[in-house]
């Protein structure tokens, strides 16, 4: 096995004193097991070294005193690997955080990060660059990022007193190590109101939070973990005596939704229970009526069909998936077929005018995947037909700039669009030829990507038809 690459030290050249380390998953370094020891970097900072074992090992770099993170690789005989490093300080970008005047600001944080799409919730299987990296360390309103790959990154600020800098791209590499860009803040805009009995008893001690809606969310484009909510900002709030509530420095290009949010956990199982959408940042003296601890409800029901001769299924399960108003979802409420035969289901904890997606499984032997949505709540009710469709398969082959099959990259795939709520295509590894094929994938739309040392590709959108081969 072949491993070979370059570290880069913290001048943005090669790190001449660099070593690069082997070691098995959480074992010891090096010497044993089939591995080498710690081996030294040329004058050009490369390093090239025969792995006699096979399988997986880490593999990372350390130089100045500092190390990298480890790079996960999964072998065979015969395999070549190329994985690269950058020091902590190789690449850097340098963020100046001013006020609407132009003045730099101290004591605030900026984010940088990387569209590097799913976060696994499976574990993964070999190391991904990071994706997200933030400091409030800063030198007179100056502040230094050092992050650990090539690539482009969006950056973001934000200080207290003022509303978040929109996000800019940069871009680091070898020829551009080091990037400087200017983030603008803004001044923060108010929302308040006052919340209210239906006989108009103002309500007070209730939790209230502002959630940035996906439309107006320039964040929203950003896939992964970009922790954008702690940029935005919004927050929570608790109504006064008389009723009444206040937001300050929201973002002044934001819609929001005010929701409800339980005061201690576990909740009575209206989390986040939207009460007004669509409020623009600047608004005051809203008048917010509750009907109540609990919202007005009506009932979801309907009957599942299998995917065969569309006879109900032995066995299914139905979820309640509700958009919570910054287009995030999450299940609130689950349907098991128990034993019942006719496929019907019916669902009660259902907010008349709320945005929902329904999705349904079949269990072994029938197995099956259907989502309908988004769609809104009425106040009579609804009522669906859902079909369970077969699941199908999906092949996928990697290659490199040359078009050379790139074994052992790990591939795995986010299930688009977020309300499907499909379970995405699990990490899994190419073969020698550097093709991977997933079976049992949920009828869906996903995107695709691949991943292999410190290196990854763009997304591929595709579509997996209903119990066919893609």
């Amino acid at each position: 096995v072949l491993v070979e690459g370059r570290v880069m030290g913290a001048g943005g050249g090669p790190a001449k004193d660099a070593t690069v380390h082997f070691s098995r998953e959480n074992g010891p370094e090096g010497g044993e097991e089939g591995l080498p020891l710690a081996q030294p970097v040329d004058p050009q900072g490369r390093y090239s070294t025969d792995v006699l074992a096979g399988g997986q090992f880490e593999v990372w770099a350390e130089g100045g005193g500092q190390g990298t993170e480890r790079a996960r690789v999964h072998s065979f005989p015969g395999s070549r690997h190329e994985v690269d490093f950058w020091l902590p300080g190789a690449l850097t970008i340098e963020a100046v955080l001013r006020d609407p005047s132009g003045n730099p600001v101290s004591g605030g944080k900026t984010w940088a990060w990387r569209d590097h799409g799913p976060a696994t919730r499976w574990g993964p299987s070999q190391w991904r660059p990071d994706a997200f990296f933030g400091t409030d360390s800063d030198k007179g309103g100056r502040y230094r990022i050092s992050v650990s790959s090539p690539g482009t990154y969006l950056l973001a600020g934000i200080a207290l007193g003022f509303a978040s800098s929109l996000p800019v791209e940069v871009s680091v590499g070898e020829n551009t190590p080091h990037a400087k860009v200017d983030l603008e803040l803004f001044e923060g805009a108010t929302i308040s109101g006052v919340v209210r009995k239906e006989d108009g008893e103002p309500i007070a001690g209730i939790n209230l939070q502002a959630a940035m809606e996906a439309r107006s969310d320039f964040f929203a484009r950003v896939r992964g973990r970009t922790a954008s909510a702690g940029v935005l900002g919004g927050g929570e709030c608790r109504t006064r005596d008389d009723g009444s509530f206040e937001w300050r420095s929201l973002h002044p290009m934001g819609t929001y939704t005010i929701r409800r949010y339980p005061g201690s956990f576990p909740s009575t199982g209206w989390d986040y229970w939207p009460i007004l959408r669509g409020v623009r940042a600047g608004t005051r003296g809203l008048e917010i009526v509750l009907p109540g601890d609990r919202p007005r409800t009506c009932l979801v029901t309907g009957i599942v069909l299998g995917p065969g001769d569309a006879s109900p299924p032995r066995e299914f399960s139905v979820s309640l998936d509700h958009d919570h108003g910054d287009d995030t979802w999450s299940a609130v409420e689950h349907h098991s077929s128990r034993g019942r035969t006719d496929g019907r289901f019916s669902l009660e904890r259902v907010i008349p005018g709320e945005r929902y997606s329904l999705r349904a499984y079949g269990v072994s032997p029938e197995r099956g995947f259907a989502w309908i949505g988004p769609w809104i709540a009425r106040p009579e009710g609804n009522e669906f037909t859902i079909r369970l469709r077969p699941h199908g398969s999906l092949e996928c082959r990697v290659v490199d700039g040359a078009g050379r099959p790139v074994p052992f990259a790990e591939v795995d795939g986010e299930p688009f669009p977020a309300y499907s709520m499909a379970q995405g295509v699990r990490p899994d590894r190419t073969d020698e030829t550097g093709t991977v094929r997933f079976k049992g994938v949920e009828p869906n739309g996903y995107r695709i990507r691949a991943w292999k040392g410190t290196r990854s590709s763009e997304p591929v959108e595709v579509e997996v038809p209903e119990g066919e081969s893609m």
